[in-house]
């Protein structure tokens, strides 16, 4: 019999309407909440550890997201959606042949969902797998043509192809044009590919005009500011002289690098030096400078992102008063160091001694993550290897 029109919805009914509404409109924090009441009074329920499981992956806190996802597949192991999200917690948590099991059987349920391609699609641009990557991220905009986030992710994929990748991300930009990370990254291009710094800077404000929390678009403009600023260009020039000299970069010839070795072998250690009296004396600087001038970028960024006021609200003060502050900085600094020096509190062969420890440290964590990349790629070439000889195995008829 039906309800009558007087009878009012059910406490499920309910909680599973507003919760639509919250995360339709990517309300992540009150949808959690208002998952955990409904949890409260049906804990059992799958319904609201699906919904909590997707806002709790939004809030980046991909272990207790997982915790959700598991009592959801626990009932219901089919389900294409709570897959995919085990998917993204596993991969968040360097889980990678449990994130690569969880998409793979989420496509086998669902093949024609954009969304789970696409997902394969990110994993294997993660790994460097650009080609597989380009390739999964096709399929998924076949079936979902309006997606700009894919065509995003293509873009990144067609490094080798400089006009090819910045008419993706024209593309992208027609479909959401207010896309942060679709400015950032065309900032990166003009960046990177046409040293057009003034673009860069613009694409990169942007993007933080659209969302002023985007880290990587910030560290960027900095990037475009060291080019087109000149006192923060002489406070950075150390790091800057390293990376375009260093020998094992990829864009160099063979010559080149056995050239650049033998120089470093010969005059490596004084650039050490040099860099390690930069680190200890210079880098504070830099980072008041960056900390300082940041309410140049956050006050371009809107209304957002000029809330952002830094310490007694200095991010709104004027720019000639924030520079006065930095020189005030630099002269404490500075003469703090000497008066330290000259009387004898600071020995300087200690604290090279310390500084060339920190390097070494600093050089062996980067080999590691480069080991560590490369194993990643190898597992994932494996794993793409065996999902391809999976698919040409015979399948039973379903019906």
């Amino acid at each position: 019999m039906p309800a009558d029109a007087t009878t009012p919805p059910n406490p499920a009914q309910q909680f599973g309407t507003m919760l639509g509404r919250l995360l339709a409109s990517r309300q992540w924090d009150r949808a959690l909440d208002v998952s955990r009441q409904w949890l409260s009074l049906d804990p059992e329920n799958p319904d609201p550890h699906l919904a909590a499981a997707q806002a709790l992956i939004n809030l980046a806190k991909y272990s207790d997201a997982e915790t959700h996802i598991l009592k959801v597949l626990a009932v219901r192991p089919n389900n294409s959606f709570a897959l995919r999200l085990a998917s993204i917690a596993c991969q968040h948590q360097d889980k990678s042949q449990k994130a690569d099991d969880y998409i793979q059987r989420a496509i086998e349920l669902q093949p024609n969902d954009a969304m789970n391609w696409y997902q394969l699609a990110l994993m294997r641009y993660r790994k460097g797998l650009l080609d597989v990557a380009e390739k999964h991220a096709r399929r998924s905009l076949e079936l979902q043509p309006d997606n700009a986030d894919t065509v995003n992710l293509i873009a990144n994929c067609q490094r080798g192809n400089p006009n090819a990748q910045l008419a993706q991300y024209l593309r992208a930009l027609e479909l959401n044009p207010e896309n942060a990370i679709v400015h950032n990254n065309i900032g990166a291009y003009y960046l990177n590919t046409t040293r057009d710094y003034a673009a860069a800077e613009a694409s990169f404000r942007r993007s933080l005009q659209l969302d002023p929390t985007t880290a990587i678009a910030q560290k960027n403009l900095f990037v475009a500011i060291r080019h087109r600023d000149l006192l923060y260009r002489i406070l950075t020039w150390p790091p800057t002289i390293l990376r375009r000299a260093s020998w094992s970069r990829s864009g160099h010839a063979a010559i080149t690098r056995i050239a650049l070795l033998l120089l470093w072998l010969a005059i490596g250690r004084y650039m050490i030096l040099v860099f390690g009296i930069w680190l200890v004396l210079v880098w504070p600087l830099v980072r008041a400078y960056e900390y300082l001038t940041l309410s140049d970028i956050l006050a371009r960024a809107g209304v957002a992102g000029a809330r952002r006021g830094g310490l007694l609200d200095s991010h709104r003060w004027p720019l000639a008063a924030r520079l006065a502050i930095f020189a005030l900085v630099v002269l404490a600094f500075w003469g703090g160091i000497y008066w330290l020096y000259k009387t004898g509190v600071i020995n300087m062969t200690y604290l090279i001694s310390i500084v060339v420890l920190v390097l070494v440290a600093y050089y062996i964590m980067l080999i590691y993550r480069w080991s560590a990349r490369g194993l990643a790629r190898a597992s994932a070439r494996r794993a793409e290897n065996k999902s391809r000889r999976r698919a040409k195995q015979p399948q039973p008829d379903p019906y």
